[in-house]
């Protein structure tokens, strides 16, 4: 099956292993959406090519090192491979548990309450930034202040980005 470069890209939202929660590390395909999260920011956009589950951020990184604009990916059974032929086993961690239930967070964006909304240069949110601007999607978004959740959320074309709220101490 094939998959989209971005869906790839949005390992660079998931959790990078030090904080022991491998259902966070790497992209959630399902219904169609694809997902990554570390539990403090949160990306979604859709993914249309065919493929549903689970791919481990270090399979991600490991076929987007020296990736190429026009590299198209296809996942075979346990393999993500690029066309180039450079190929990852996707290893399923069996202990992973579940992929946290984002439809609470992210839902359809016309069910924001959006207070106040600005537009600012992407270099003052890094990961998001970095997810972007790799990807080809983006190099500024609109910033909108949802009351309901008091978070950031940010959209650019299809991608759909939402912080989450800070703990009060």
């Amino acid at each position: 099956m094939r998959i989209n470069t971005t869906t790839l890209y949005l390992s660079l939202l998931s959790a990078d292993g030090a904080d022991n929660r491998p259902n966070l590390e790497g992209v959630n395909v399902k219904n169609g959406t694809a997902c990554a999260t570390d539990g403090t920011v949160l990306g979604c956009m859709p993914e249309s090519g065919g493929f549903e589950g689970f791919i481990p951020s270090i399979a991600c990184k490991a076929v987007l090192k020296g990736v190429k604009k026009d590299s198209t990916f296809q996942i075979d059974g346990e393999y993500l491979t690029r066309n180039d032929g450079v190929s990852f086993k996707m290893v399923e961690n069996r202990d992973r548990g579940d992929f946290p239930d984002y439809a609470c967070i992210m839902r359809d964006e016309s069910s924001f309450k959006i207070n106040e909304s600005i537009k600012l240069d992407l270099s003052l949110l890094t990961r998001f930034e970095n997810f972007l601007r790799r990807s080809g999607l983006a190099t500024g978004v609109e910033m909108s202040f949802d009351d309901h959740m008091a978070s950031v959320v940010l959209v650019s074309g299809e991608f759909t980005g939402v912080t989450m709220p800070m703990r009060k101490a």
